[in-house]
């Protein structure tokens, strides 16, 4: 069994190769091209460009960001009245999005997007599962599943119920 983020498991052997992994799985190791292999400075920007605006669009940064401008004005005395108005904004908002019952009905649209595939049974002529990684911590004195952090074990949970 493979995992991304250079974890590899039994029973494939440690020192396997990317060629060799090809072979196993069927495919030709031409046809596999991993991130870090990308040479395109322009992709690279891309990518770069995208983890910066993901960060800055999470809920969690928007409100530290308003709170930092809160401080910021705090440090201006003669923006006081405005200081008081931004970081009570940025703490209402942080708050608010850290009970479930405010944050639900915003997650809740795109959780329908994609309803959860509870028949696994319809999935007749799928190959192959790909896991994408989650996280994990490379440590030989522990086994494979305690390497694993709970979104990595989790989604290798699922692969592993819907495959057929």
């Amino acid at each position: 069994m493979l995992l991304s983020g250079g974890a590899v498991f039994d029973p494939v052997p440690e020192a396997v190769t990317m060629d060799a992994a090809a072979r196993m799985l069927g495919v030709s190791p031409e046809d596999i091209v991993l991130e870090s292999q990308s040479q395109d400075t322009g992709q690279q920007l891309m990518f770069i460009l995208k983890k910066i605006v993901t960060l800055l669009l999470m809920p969690m940064s928007l409100c530290l960001g308003v709170l930092g401008v809160g401080i910021l004005l705090l440090w201006v005395r003669r923006r006081i009245g405005a200081a008081k108005i931004v970081l009570t904004l940025g703490f209402l908002v942080l708050t608010a999005l850290s009970f479930s019952a405010v944050a639900d009905p915003f997650i809740k649209p795109l959780e329908l997007w994609y309803p959860p595939l509870l028949d696994a049974g319809r999935l007749k002529n799928v190959n192959w599962v790909v896991v994408l990684g989650g996280g994990h911590a490379s440590n030989p004195e522990f086994p494979a599943n305690a390497q694993l952090e709970n979104p990595s074990l989790a989604r290798l949970v699922e692969g592993i119920r819907i495959h057929p």
